[in-house]
């Protein structure tokens, strides 16, 4: 998914609507550095005349990837000025053996603001509700909402045969953690599938300077004595 702020974009009125057109495509690497699926779209942007130019354009092409790394390459082109503007990044798609403890990328949002109070909701009705953040840049006070998957956790042996999943959030910023939540353990006992857990979360930003920060969620699962870990980066403005 990729986002490009509509006011970079030049509009024209058209029939009594402001109207602009951005070129968008991609393209994903192998490590071998082998190109494999691409896409290439103009999407059309329509504002009814004298509304407001702001937001953002936003566009989404899924794709299914063999387990392995990847570079993901972006590009967007205003079709009357010819401005450019580009974007880049790794994934991995991990190869999920059913013994290896695995955790997908950290998805983060927020806080929806029809949401006044989360303290019934449950990760499903979180998850459901996270407002994805593309560009990962939030405000001074909000709420940052986090989703993640965890993969092939073990069960304890009968009686007990529950899965025992601790998880640990760190905020970093210049190499120092200015954040780190005690090891929680995560609720599994309506779960019937421990291959695939879903938890989502949010940790209040207020107090926080302004910045660039280190996001790193590391999960253990304490009946098989494993652990993952994953990062992801974020901004406070």
């Amino acid at each position: 998914m990729m986002e490009v702020p509509s006011s970079f974009l030049t509009f024209e009125n058209v029939g009594g609507k402001q109207v602009a057109a951005v070129d968008v495509a991609g393209v994903f690497y192998n490590d071998k550095g082998q190109s494999g699926s691409s896409f290439n779209k103009r999407v059309t942007v329509e504002v009814p005349a004298g509304g407001p130019l702001g937001g953002a354009v936003r566009y989404s092409y899924p794709v299914f990837l063999a387990p392995g790394l990847y570079h993901v390459r972006v590009g967007a082109k205003d079709a009357k000025s010819g401005r450019i503007g580009s974007a880049h990044g790794w994934i991995e798609i991990p190869n999920l053996q059913k013994t290896q403890l695995g955790l997908s990328s950290v998805l983060i949002g927020v806080r929806p603001s029809s949401t006044m109070d989360n303290t019934a909701e449950t990760s499903q009705t979180l998850a459901n509700s996270l407002e994805l953040s593309i560009s990962h840049r939030f405000e001074r006070n909000s709420n940052l909402r986090f989703v993640i998957f965890i993969y092939n956790a073990t069960l304890a042996p009968a009686p007990d045969s529950k899965a025992d999943i601790a998880l640990q959030v760190q905020f970093i910023r210049d190499d120092q953690p200015v954040v780190t939540t005690p090891l929680k353990k995560i609720p599994t006992e309506n779960i019937a599938d421990v291959s695939r857990i879903l938890y989502a979360a949010e940790i209040p930003l207020a107090g926080l300077p302004a910045g660039r920060y280190l996001m790193q969620v590391t999960i253990i699962d304490r009946t098989s004595k494993q652990s993952s870990m994953q990062q992801t980066r974020f901004e406070i403005e």
